[in-house]
């Protein structure tokens, strides 16, 4: 699959380059001075969701070329879709969120995949999850319920 929006791209992701990522972000190999940090903000607050990229990401290791892709800008990886059983289960690096990039990727690749429904999890402390899944049409199905993970809720997104 490949899919070209005006500011990203995405591809079908092969795990060798999927398994270099994994590695990069595990050795914290970013280049975290390209995140535009707000007044009170530190590279410290990144971390966590550098972390949860980092364990989606390995999770995703598994899966076949049809389940994951990659999300570029300027020929850069800025994150990853992932299908699992239905699930649509995404990750933008920091430098990459807030700034309309999953919006836009996840419109166009929702608009070209061939789905029924499909299922959101989120966690409600995460308000840009909450936002961006209630943008592409989400509904709310299951508040706050416990998982391994932590506290989630389910949204789904129908055609």
């Amino acid at each position: 699959m490949y899919i070209k929006t005006e500011n990203c791209e995405i591809k079908t992701c092969n795990n060798k380059q999927l398994k270099s990522d994994i590695d990069r972000l595990a050795e914290k190999n970013f280049d975290l001075p390209t995140i535009k940090l707000k007044p009170g903000q530190s590279k410290d607050d990144f971390l966590p969701a550098i972390e949860e990229l980092i364990e989606s990401l390995k999770s995703s290791e598994e899966a076949t070329e049809d389940e994951m892709f990659e999300v570029t800008v300027d020929d850069k990886t800025a994150g990853y879709i992932r299908l699992v059983e239905g699930e649509l289960q995404v990750a933008f690096l920091p430098e990459y969120q807030g700034k309309g990039y999953a919006y836009e990727t996840l419109s166009a690749f929702l608009n070209d995949y061939d789905f029924q429904a499909l299922i959101w999890r989120a966690n409600p402390n995460n308000k840009a999850s909450i936002r961006l899944i209630n943008k592409l049409g989400g509904t709310l199905d299951k508040k706050a319920t416990e998982s391994v993970g932590g506290i989630i809720e389910t949204y789904t997104l129908k055609k």
